[in-house]
């Protein structure tokens, strides 16, 4: 396995304490143990083993995800987050020497894990005059008898665009027509102001997700992989070498909540995004003199485009260290000429961090 990094999670992990306007953390704020208390009734059981291990997931999630998916358990693989997920997609289905097409701009660890495992990243581009929706023409150019896996996300991080099933389908053909499997992440799916249909099921598809970011659950640590029965089992025994089994007290609780309170939490969520999109979109719209988007579907990422010469590592980095503002540089997903905006704050505090943002943004673009 060759040595690699992250640079969006070490300029995150940098920069974060240095900063007082956070416009770069993509989860929502997290549910407190009180709010779950109240939403959903639970507890946790007196009589509880919290020395309980099911390698296979706890009960309660797993029924809960086939259900949701309309598939059946042993196509559902646990995992703890998200990230391991993802990972172990990777490291059941490729090799060293094996390509993967993985879009960009993208989410880095979906291009960097698969490099630890020494296999060729081919980059497959969203473009920003396409509205960063899939190029299949291109796909059908970048996939070969090598290539193992097409890998992308929806919805779309960075610019949270969504794509829709009849592209997904077509992306999955033109993989499978090479023997490839489509993994999808399908993480920020639930964002969606209009609500859209998994892939999980679809032919030749491999989806993961979690609660992290949309349900407020990521400090338990839960994510899930939907994918064939051949494809889970594999999955399956790489995690039997890397965690084992994940902690059955996070499945327990994360299932228990999506069981009995998805829907008051995914309303919980909207309510946020709804109010602090518009709040984002109405400052685009003032300030489109100097910087543009690509709609986001919904959600609380973007992915703007601004009007200057410069790298988008050192305009953050002017940014956070005059202004005490964090942004994620565009080139750490794959683009430069933008930067990553999240907008989870409390309303007064992110209108107040728009308004340093755009005093930022005039003087280092126009020197205003």
């Amino acid at each position: 396995m060759q040595e690699t990094t992250c640079d969006i999670f070490d300029w995150l992990h940098e920069w974060w304490p240095k900063t007082t306007y956070d416009l770069a953390s993509s989860n929502v704020p997290g549910v407190t143990y009180s709010e779950l208390k109240k939403l959903t009734g639970f507890t946790i059981p007196g009589d509880l083993d919290l020395g309980s291990n099911v390698q296979d997931g706890a009960p309660i999630l797993k029924e809960f995800l086939a259900k949701r998916y309309k598939v059946d358990t042993d196509m559902v693989v646990t995992s703890t987050g998200g990230s391991e997920g993802n990972f172990l997609v990777f490291g059941s289905q490729l090799n060293q020497g094996d390509e993967i097409v993985c879009e960009q701009p993208g989410y880095s660890p979906m291009w960097i894990s698969p490099r630890m495992l020494r296999v060729n990243v081919v980059p497959w581009y969203r473009q920003y005059k396409d509205g960063f929706q899939l190029d299949l023409e291109a796909l059908k150019e970048l996939v070969t008898k090598r290539t193992k896996l097409v890998a992308m996300t929806n919805l779309h991080n960075p610019s949270h665009v969504a794509v829709p099933q009849s592209q997904i389908k077509a992306a999955a053909e033109i993989a499978g027509d090479r023997g490839a499997k489509l993994l999808i992440d399908e993480m920020f799916l639930d964002a969606a102001f209009k609500p859209q249909r998994s892939a999980a099921g679809m032919d030749g598809v491999i989806i993961t997700a979690s609660v992290s970011k949309i349900y407020g659950l990521g400090g338990i640590r839960t994510g899930w992989i939907v994918a064939d029965k051949g494809t889970a089992r594999q999955c399956q025994l790489i995690k039997n070498l890397t965690t084992g089994s994940s902690p059955y007290m996070g499945e327990y609780m994360n299932g228990f909540a999506m069981a009995k309170a998805r829907p008051a939490l995914l309303k919980r969520f909207l309510s946020l995004a709804r109010r602090n999109h518009a709040i984002a979109s109405r400052w685009v719209r003032k300030n489109s003199d100097i910087i543009e988007w690509v709609t986001p579907a919904g959600g609380l990422l973007s992915y703007p485009k601004y009007r200057a010469n410069m790298d988008s590592v050192k305009l953050c980095t002017n940014i956070a260290k005059k202004y005490k503002l964090l942004l994620s540089p565009g080139t750490y997903f794959g683009m430069d000429g933008h930067f990553r905006m999240t907008y989870r704050l409390p309303e007064a505090k992110l209108k107040e961090a728009f308004e340093v943002l755009e005093i930022a943004l005039r003087e280092e673009i126009t020197g205003a």
